[in-house]
């Protein structure tokens, strides 16, 4: 399942020919490791579509961030992932954290005014292998940090670059003391 920013989102098939899964800008995908009839589209400006179905038809398809109070607006790019603990859980960025624990039927703010403003969006988003209650979330230049499931967040970017854009976490597999970051430029 691959976004492709202009032509919607694609989905190669069991006979290796690509369909089409969703329209629109295709942005990020994800799969549920679980139950691959789950699948995920986003679309620009935070948009995320879940299909039941694998996106095998046209029909089962759900605008899941529709579900989100006051439905926000995101970044073009806006991150979600699925916690690696639990594939109906999901954790999206758009000015603030948001958490669904029942595959985005219904989400819960788990941050509040983390960016400082509306319009500055997360960039960033990741949930640890090791335990789904910890979480990090960034903007270009700032990334926050909580291991309590989004209870508290506080700021880690001391001592990190703060000339170059962050736009990228990958969260160790093993290790939840280890972080690794990515920087434009």
């Amino acid at each position: 399942l691959a976004g492709h920013q202009d032509n919607g989102t694609q989905l190669k098939n069991a006979s290796n020919v690509w369909t089409n899964a969703n329209g629109g800008d295709g942005m990020n995908c994800q799969i549920d490791q679980t139950n691959s009839n789950y699948m995920y589209a986003g679309v620009q400006y935070g948009k995320i579509v879940r299909s039941s179905n694998a996106f095998s038809s046209g029909f089962g398809s759900t605008t899941i961030s529709d579900n989100i109070s006051g439905i926000p607006k995101g970044a073009w790019l806006t991150p979600y992932v699925l916690d690696p603990n639990n594939q109906s859980v999901i954790v999206a960025g758009y000015a603030d954290v948001y958490k669904t624990t029942n595959r985005g039927n219904s989400w819960t703010k788990i941050s509040t005014n983390l960016t400082g403003s509306s319009t500055n969006y997360l960039r960033s988003i990741a949930v640890s292998a090791v335990s789904g209650n910890l979480i990090y979330a960034a903007t270009f230049y700032g990334i926050w940090k909580s291991a309590n499931g989004g209870t508290t967040w506080y700021s880690v970017k001391n001592g990190l670059p703060s000339s170059s854009a962050i736009t990228g976490i990958c969260l160790h597999p093993t290790d939840s003391s280890i972080a690794w970051l990515t920087y434009s430029g």
